[in-house]
Order: structure tokens, then C-alpha cells, then sequence
């Protein structure tokens, strides 16, 4: 009986406001990769084409980190064989992984960053296609990406498939051919597609040098040499190719990179809106397309639908929609410099449901989430646990009568 009221009790926790929590899926003990988080990208990378979900994620090989990728059954576990990838050199470390499922039938479009440990100025953009068992296609490098840029690579699908890399942008064809680069003026830290043509947010940085002289160095007679500081803000930048481009300026500088998904309808767009290192509120605003004007006054506009603490290092939220309500996660670090995986549910009226997902001890990193349908949600995230690493999942699941708060 006691067992049975603690069931009734552990339903009742998580069944707050209409959703609720699965147990944590457990990969098990995993080797660590050998470079750590370079761009602000989720650990796991997920897509869907006709025949289920296939993730993506970084593993350490004998020559540098490289994609595993495997299908997931309704349950969440692994099913068929895991594949690796070969990266376009063996002397590099793969970092980012991007996927999409191919527009027409089954199969994915891979795509990721290739960088030597030793010469990180040397980045490269590469991509394959991978078939009905995820076996890869030949590699094709895409572009040389400058070493200023900070966005991974990212690719997503609508009647076609798109890849961004550095601050360009290529249509992948069905039949496989690629179209010659667009320059998207920024470099992508997300992207969609709700047009014809994708659209695209990135973090851009602003200096700008003030004179601080000393106080005694202000008065009469003096010599000082008044040194020169640098103050740098972030900046907000969104382009819907051959549509529009917008900033905003902030009066904060962040290694937290924004992130947008769309619904059909509108866009979201979701970013951390305060200095990383100090903790703050995570805010959405909505883009209509397809004009998307106005793209300041939207950004005036958002909503506050959670928090982070403060923080260090790249990361950005994840979104995903099934129509009915968006679905945002992101990392927050605890006072045990862990972090845990929380969000937010929006729907289509503005109503929140806040989202803790993963909270434990272990040191849970930089989730990514996926519609699965009929309400259902699934949030991947990299987990520490010690000296172990772990890829770990929860299934969100929405009670259709369940009721929304503000």
C-alpha cells in the first residue's frame, strides 16, 4: 500500500499542469570526447523521416571525435546498427553534428564541423547523406569556415534541404546536387524553414573602446597614459533569405547563442537575455511570415518563459513544435556548478507550462528536443555522472485536456 501512494504521489508530481515527465532512457557508461564544447550546439542532434527517429552524437576514436548515429524504436532505445561516420581526414576532431530528414523518402542529410586540435583556425564544413540504414554517402566538404565565425553547422529540410556554415547558406537538391553559396550576412547558430527559403538567427558581437583614465590622471599637470578599454555587447541578428534581415542590440555580451523553430504558422524565436555569466531570463518572441517585418518591435515584444543561472561556455536552447505548442529546453547550471535540464511549453494562445526535465545530481548538459507526435515530446541531453558521460532522453507527453497556465 505504502508503494502504491508513493506511485499515486510520484504521478501526481509530474503530472502538474496536463504533461508529464517519462523515467530517463540511459545509454550507460560512454568514453569522453577529446575536445569539449567548441559551438553552441545540443549534445544530441535528432530528426525523423518516414521510417522513425535517428539521432547523432560525438564519440572518440582512435584518430579524433567522430558522429555515431543509430535509430531510436517508439521507446527511445537504440534499434539496428550504429553507424560511424568518416570525416574528410583522419587527423581532425568532428564537432556539432546537424540532421535532417530527406524531404523525399526515407533517409537524412548529416552535416558537422571538422577542426585540428592543433591548428583551430583551420575549420572545415562537411556533409553526407545517409540511407534507409543509415549508411553514409561519400563525405563532400562544403567550405572553409573562418575562424571567427560561431556558429556550428546546421542543416535542416523543407521542400528541399538547406545547410549553413560560416555565413553561408546551400540548397541540397533531391537529386543531390548542390546549389552555389548564398551569403546569409551572418553566421548561423540556428535555422529553419518556413518558406521557400530558410531562416536564419546568429549571435553577432559589437566593440567599441572608451578611454578610462584614472582620476588622478584628470588633474592639472599631470602625465597618465589614459589606457584604452574595449566594452563588447551582443547583438540579435535574424535574416530570412531574400526576405528581410533585422538586429537588435543588447547592452550585454553573451556566449549563450539564440535559437528559432517554426510551427506552420509562425516562427519562434528563443535566446538568453542577459550576461551569461550572471544568470537571467530566457524570452521567445514570434515572427509571421512571410514578411517578418518588424523585426525589432518582435523582439521588443517577447515574453519571459524561464530562467538560467549563471553560466559559462557556448550553448543555446533547442525548440521543436507539434502543431499545438512549442516546446523550448535549455541548460541551467545549480549552485554545484552541475547543470539541469529545464523548459517551457507555449501554445498557440501564449499559455506556459513550465518544464523540469532533468534535475538530478549528474551534471546534465545541452539538450535537444523532437516532436514525436500525438502530443509526445522527446528531450536528449548529454549527462556526467562523476567520470562517466551518458546520453540520456525523457519522453514529455501532453494530456490534451490538460490546462495551460499564464
Amino acid at each position: 500500500m505504502r508503494k502504491l501512494l508513493l506511485a499515486i504521489l510520484l504521478f501526481q508530481a509530474i503530472n502538474v499542469f496536463g504533461q508529464t515527465v517519462s523515467a530517463e532512457i540511459d545509454s550507460g557508461p560512454l568514453p569522453f570526447t577529446n575536445l569539449g564544447t567548441i559551438f553552441p550546439a545540443p549534445a544530441v542532434a535528432m530528426a525523423k523521416d518516414r521510417t522513425g527517429l535517428a539521432i547523432a552524437w560525438l564519440m572518440p576514436s582512435t584518430v579524433g571525435d567522430r558522429i555515431s548515429v543509430v535509430r531510436l524504436d517508439a521507446t527511445g532505445h537504440f534499434t539496428g546498427q550504429v553507424q560511424s561516420i568518416p570525416a574528410l581526414s583522419d587527423s581532425i576532431h568532428v564537432v556539432a553534428p546537424s540532421i535532417a530528414a530527406l524531404p523525399q523518402g526515407d533517409g537524412f542529410t548529416l552535416a558537422w564541423l571538422e577542426t585540428s586540435s592543433t591548428a583551430s583556425s583551420v575549420t572545415r564544413a562537411a556533409y553526407c547523406r545517409l540511407d534507409h540504414d543509415l549508411h553514409p554517402s561519400t563525405t563532400s566538404m562544403l567550405t572553409i569556415v573562418p575562424s571567427a565565425s560561431t556558429g556550428p553547422a546546421v542543416v535542416r529540410a523543407g521542400k528541399t534541404t538547406w545547410i549553413s556554415a560560416g555565413a553561408s547558406v546551400w540548397e541540397l537538391r533531391d537529386d543531390g546536387s548542390l546549389g552555389a553559396p548564398l551569403d546569409a550576412g551572418v553566421a548561423a547558430t540556428d535555422m529553419t524553414v518556413a518558406t521557400d527559403f530558410p531562416q536564419i538567427v546568429g549571435l553577432g558581437h559589437l566593440i567599441s573602446g572608451e578611454v578610462a583614465c584614472p582620476v588622478a590622471c584628470r588633474l592639472p599637470r599631470t602625465f597618465c597614459a589614459c589606457p584604452l578599454t574595449q566594452l563588447k555587447t551582443a547583438s540579435l541578428r535574424f535574416v530570412s533569405l531574400y526576405s528581410i534581415s533585422g538586429a537588435k542590440s543588447f547592452e550585454f555580451e553573451s556566449d549563450a547563442a539564440p535559437a528559432i523553430g517554426g510551427d506552420g504558422r509562425d516562427v519562434a524565436l528563443v535566446w538568453f537575455n542577459n550576461e551569461h555569466g550572471k544568470g537571467g531570463s530566457i524570452v521567445m518572441t514570434r515572427l509571421l511570415p512571410p514578411s517578418f517585418t518588424d523585426f525589432p518591435t518582435a523582439v521588443n515584444q517577447s515574453h519571459v518563459i524561464g530562467s538560467f543561472g549563471p553560466d559559462t561556455g557556448p550553448t543555446r536552447p533547442d525548440i521543436a513544435s507539434d502543431g499545438e505548442r512549442y516546446v523550448v529546453v535549455w541548460r541551467t547550471q545549480t549552485t554545484g556548478r552541475a547543470h539541469d535540464i529545464v523548459g517551457a511549453s507555449i501554445d498557440r494562445a501564449g499559455n506556459i507550462i513550465p518544464l523540469s526535465i532533468a534535475t538530478s545530481a549528474a551534471d546534465e548538459r545541452d539538450p535537444s528536443v523532437f516532436a514525436m507526435g500525438d502530443g509526445r515530446f522527446l528531450v536528449a541531453y548529454e549527462k556526467v555522472i562523476g567520470d562517466e558521460r551518458h546520453i540520456a532522453g525523457r519522453f514529455v507527453a501532453f494530456d490534451a485536456r490538460g490546462r495551460a497556465v499564464r
